[in-house]
């Protein structure tokens, strides 16, 4: 799973079920992707709902690398599938900044459904204003609409312009989890094809096991 905490606007936007998974959403079952939920490096984003040009969107910030998002001129049939549209940003997003297909492969690998709780945490909300701010002088500085503007473009130019701000540098954090997480599947399949490879010569009965032995005369 992949843990996304939310305001109480976006919560009462979002159709869930007891769990906190969408109802409508298709994917691992929770109890067995609760399990590696804490595994997933992809997982723990906070997320609010704004209007910005007087439409809905829903703004996300990735934890552990400062990378942001933004979910745009989203509908009330929108939320009911947020799970999808939230997976068709993150990758839209990584494929306009020309990340490679080894980042796109872990990426999809590492997209589970969603799972949505409460326990936003208010410092975000100075973090997520400032990320509105940033959106909001983009447009202005572009003359740009959100009805015609490439979102995918917008959110690698907002990640970009957070980096200007401050030291962090979301987009390449974003891209060096992947790669390491890369590197940890290689590790996970190498370890399994070698105890496999291990357990099948152990296996191996060689024909002088099946001889008779020899009776001393």
């Amino acid at each position: 799973m992949i843990r996304l905490h939310a305001t109480n606007k976006l919560l009462a936007k979002l159709p869930l079920a007891s769990n906190g998974t969408l109802t409508g959403q298709v994917g691992t079952g929770f109890s067995a992707a609760k399990t590696l939920e804490a595994l997933n490096p992809l997982s723990d984003w906070q997320g609010s709902l704004v209007v910005i040009q007087k439409r809905n969107c829903v703004l996300l910030r990735h934890e552990q690398t400062g990378f942001v998002l933004c979910l745009a001129n989203l509908q009330k049939s929108d939320f009911a599938h947020f799970d999808r549209h939230f997976k068709v940003a993150v990758q839209g997003a990584l494929r306009c900044a020309k990340a490679s297909d080894e980042h796109l492969q872990t990426l999809t690998q590492l997209l589970q459904p969603l799972v949505v709780d409460e326990r936003y945490q208010p410092q975000e909300v100075e973090r997520l204003n400032q990320l509105k701010a940033t959106i909001e002088r983009c447009l202005w500085d572009d003359n740009a609409s959100l009805e015609t503007l490439d979102i995918d473009q917008l959110n690698v130019q907002v990640n970009a312009e957070l980096s200007t701000l401050s030291q962090d540098k979301p987009l390449q954090a974003m891209l060096d989890l992947l790669e390491h997480a890369a590197r940890s599947f290689a590790r996970s399949a190498n370890d399994i094809e070698q105890t496999a490879g291990a357990k099948a010569q152990h296996n191996v009965v060689h024909f002088a096991d099946f001889r008779a032995p020899k009776i001393p005369k």
